[in-house]
């Protein structure tokens, strides 16, 4: 019969205790399903606030999206190329610099490659998070499990939390 070590989260220092492994790496998913590029939740805010149309806005949030679709031609190459630490600490960084940008710029080029970037390193931070606890998850492999809550973090927490967003940015 097939021997089952117990799960361990490599990315993590050993102070860290291991009930709390699991968690954290389901807030950082969430972190990074929050952030980088443009969210088409608020649009008319963000071209008001950039002056830019809203139609160049929405071009940036499909960039994104698309870049999101994209990462995953090439996402288990990088699973096997980086540690878990790593990774994470690469897509932390580059999603903080084009959230920076994105906020910041004027331009619409500038902004649809921001967004293009983020998108990207947004969906591998998420894909590392869920696959490193993806056994916690189902330990007998039961893929149903797993997606379900792949959906939950990626689809439903980001368009509740995106409507959150557009309301409270109208309080004129």
């Amino acid at each position: 019969m097939h021997n089952q070590e117990r799960f361990s989260i490599g990315a993590m220092r050993d102070f860290i205790p291991e009930k709390w492994r699991p968690w954290i790496m389901i807030c950082i998913a969430v972190v990074f399903q929050f952030s980088g590029g443009v969210n088409l939740a608020v649009v008319s805010q963000m071209s008001g606030a950039l002056a830019l149309k809203m139609e160049d806005i929405m071009m940036a949030g499909y960039a994104s999206l698309v870049s999101m679709a994209l990462s995953f031609a090439i996402m288990f190459r990088l699973k096997f190329r980086f540690t878990s630490r790593v990774a994470l600490l690469i897509c932390a960084t580059i999603c903080v610099g084009c959230s920076l940008i994105c906020v910041s710029t004027g331009n619409v080029v500038v902004l649809v490659l921001a967004s293009f970037v983020a998108g990207f390193f947004r969906m591998w931070g998420t894909f590392e998070c869920n696959s490193s606890i993806q056994l916690w998850l189902t330990p007998k492999r039961d893929m149903a499990v797993f997606f379900l809550l792949y959906f939950f973090n990626g689809k439903c927490l980001y368009s509740i939390f995106g409507t959150y967003d557009s309301a409270c940015c109208n309080l004129d």
